[in-house]
């Protein structure tokens, strides 16, 4: 398998597309409001560069003799395409009092948009004309997603005047299943939360920091297309911020 799979790099890749967006919304004089969006999904189709390592003897001269024979690396142009997902979002908020405010969101994200990878490669090193092999190569990787929900709340509450604090939890869905699992798609049951505070110094300056933090429930696959996939999977992020927002 070391030898059959083949290194392969993509880049410069640069798409077009047309999407849009729509929604609507209604805020009942800042007590509470609520809101719906809608956001189109669009076709994806990179086109840029690509670069196949066949630095190996049994396709640069082992062969040669049946007339299948490589330069070590090959280059050439190549499209990259996908669909990105639609996405629906129902959004609400409520203020409490004057020191407390609640808000959260459902999102139901529709990845069984996404169905493949799908790689077009051309070049003229590519060609092996005595085993009936062209100039151009199309891989297919089959994702077959499932549709998501994004489920997320936030608690923010204001101790004194100048101060509000925020607390955040939330959950998504996984995306991929497990037959069509690897380690270009780690995903699971993902559990979010979150921290923040907010400072205003004065009228024209404050000052905000914030945690968020996100990891999946620990995933073990055993029922992977991809013979290297198999396995337990982890992933967890953590992205802390500070910022100075000043008015002019």
């Amino acid at each position: 398998l070391d030898v059959l799979s083949r290194p392969f790099s993509f880049t410069g890749g640069v798409s077009h597309g047309v999407s849009f967006n729509a929604g609507v919304a209604f805020d009942d004089r800042k007590r509470w409001g609520v809101g719906f969006t809608y956001q189109h999904g669009s076709s994806m189709n990179f086109n840029g560069e690509f670069k196949l390592d066949m630095s190996d003897d049994f396709f640069t001269q082992d062969l040669a003799p049946q007339g299948l024979q490589y330069d070590r690396l090959v280059t050439g142009d190549a499209e990259l395409s996908f669909s990105l997902p639609k996405r629906m979002t129902l959004g609400a908020y409520a203020t409490l009092s004057e020191e407390l405010r609640i808000d959260g969101f459902v999102s139901y994200v529709m990845y069984s948009d996404v169905d493949a990878f799908v790689v077009t490669a051309t070049s003229p090193g590519l060609a092996q004309p005595e085993v009936g092999l062209g100039d151009t190569v199309v891989e297919r990787l089959d994702r077959d997603w499932n549709d998501t929900i994004w489920v997320e709340a936030s608690g923010r509450y204001r101790p004194i005047r100048r101060l509000q604090t925020s607390v955040t939890v939330g959950y998504q869905s996984p995306a991929p299943p497990e037959r069509t699992a690897d380690v270009i798609s780690i995903d699971g049951h993902r559990l979010i939360g979150g921290v923040g505070a907010a400072y205003e110094l004065n009228s024209r300056l404050s000052l905000s920091g914030d945690i968020r933090l996100s990891g999946i429930i620990t995933q073990t696959v055993d029922e992977s297309d991809y013979d290297l996939a198999n396995g337990t999977y982890d992933l967890f992020v953590a992205a802390i911020g500070g910022h100075i927002k000043a008015l002019f």
